[in-house]
C-alpha cells in the first residue's frame, strides 16, 4: 500500500480514501471523508450551521482565539470566537472573518505574529461552539486586558462593558 496521507480506518484496517470508492469494497465499508474534515486535519469543526465558512477561516479564527485568550480557557476563547462573529456581522468592521481579523490595529496577535501559533484542541472547541452559534458576549465588538491597556478611557471610550471573563473585558 502507498503512504497515502488520506487514509479511512475501516474496521481495524486501512483503505487509501481513493480506494473507498471502488465498487470491489462492501458497501457498509465504503466511506467518504468530506474535504473540510479531511483537511482541517481531522477536526470535525463544520456542521450544518458551519459549513459556510472555509476551513482558511475557521483555522484562521481558532489561532486567534487561542492567541488572544489561550490562558483563559475554552471559555475565554469562545468569547473571542463570538467577537469575531459579532463584528463580520455589524456594519462597522469588514465583512469576513479574515478581514476582521487583518483589520489593521485590532488584534495585538496579528501584529507581534502570535496568531501564527498553533492552536490546540480547545481553541478548535470554541470555534465550533460559535459557529454553531453559543454565545457568551452577547452583542460585544471589542475585549481588552486592562492590565495591558494604557489609558484604557483614551484608546478604549467609555463602551459598555457587557461581561468579564477572564482578565478580558467585554464590550458593545
Amino acid at each position: 500500500m502507498s503512504a497515502n496521507p488520506l487514509v479511512a480506518r475501516v474496521s481495524k484496517s486501512k483503505i487509501p480514501i481513493k480506494d473507498a470508492f471502488h465498487n470491489d469494497i462492501p458497501k457498509i465499508e465504503r466511506m467518504v471523508i468530506p474535504a473540510h474534515i479531511a483537511m482541517s486535519r481531522g477536526r470535525n469543526i463544520p456542521s450544518p450551521k458551519t459549513s459556510r465558512y472555509s476551513t482558511e477561516e475557521i483555522d484562521l479564527l481558532a489561532k486567534l482565539a487561542y492567541a488572544e485568550a489561550r490562558g483563559e480557557g475554552i471559555e475565554g476563547m469562545l468569547a473571542v470566537a463570538n467577537v469575531v462573529l459579532n463584528r463580520v456581522k455589524d456594519e462597522r468592521f469588514p465583512d469576513s472573518i479574515k478581514n476582521v481579523i487583518f483589520q489593521k490595529g485590532q488584534f495585538e496577535s496579528v501584529h507581534n505574529g502570535s496568531i501564527n501559533n498553533q492552536p490546540n484542541e480547545e481553541a478548535y472547541e470554541a470555534v465550533r461552539k460559535a459557529l454553531n452559534g453559543e454565545n457568551t458576549v452577547g452583542d460585544a465588538v471589542f475585549f481588552w486586558r486592562p492590565r495591558f491597556v494604557r489609558n484604557a478611557k483614551k484608546v478604549i471610550g467609555y463602551k459598555e462593558v457587557v461581561v468579564k471573563i477572564g482578565k478580558h473585558q467585554f464590550a458593545k
